[in-house]
């Protein structure tokens, strides 16, 4: 179960001050138990990116559930941290065109491919705001919430870092990259086909 650390300094920060040293918790979520009876630290877990982040853990034995950290500056489900994402979405926002962008972002990349690095970001973004929009967090609601939008709002160049202790109440139920909730990913993805199982036609 992914948990919220407290931490808005920026990834780079996170890992020079080692930080996810003084990330704690007292006890297990679930039950209530506290060190000692049957609740521990467990082993840290190593980010790809940014690169030396480790991720505090906890395990409680009687619920047989793993707890991980996740600091406010660090996407959850993405390799990369919220800043990071939050660039790429502006980048789209402030371009002439999504190819122009897709290509300042990530030239190193095929163009299938960089359009789907850069769409998987965008579109998990524009499900989340599209949430939050109506979740009454914000002072004012604009039609068409973007991230160039959230900025103005929150008076900052870090909106999504900002953002996610707002919605900390929901956290589990808002998609990432800001919450931690996978299965919204079924709100915009288009549906799988059908696939017949292999062998002859079953008879009439």
């Amino acid at each position: 179960m992914q948990l919220r650390f407290h931490y808005e300094n920026t990834s780079e920060e996170y890992v020079r001050t080692k930080a996810w040293q003084s990330a704690t918790l007292e006890h297990c979520p679930l039950c209530g138990r506290e060190p000692g009876e049957g609740f521990s630290c467990h082993t840290a877990y190593e980010r790809k990116q940014p690169a030396g982040a480790l991720i505090a853990r906890y395990y409680c034995k009687p619920c047989q559930t793993t707890f991980s950290l996740l600091p406010d500056c660090i996407a959850a489900r993405f390799s990369n941290s919220l800043d990071e994402i939050e660039n790429v979405v502006v980048t789209v926002e402030k371009a002439s065109s999504f190819e122009d962008a897709a290509f300042e972002l990530r030239p190193d990349l095929k163009e299938s491919g960089r359009r789907r690095w850069v769409r998987r970001r965008v579109n998990r973004v524009r499900l989340m705001l599209s949430i939050v929009a109506t979740l009454g967090v914000l002072t004012t609601t604009p039609r068409e919430l973007t991230v160039t939008a959230l900025r103005d709002e929150l008076g900052t160049d870090r909106a999504l870092v900002v953002l996610r202790p707002l919605v900390n109440e929901h956290i589990a139920h808002l998609p990432t990259p800001v919450g931690f909730c996978r299965h919204h990913e079924s709100a915009w993805k288009k549906p799988k086909r059908l696939q017949h199982k292999v062998g002859p036609d079953p008879p009439p």
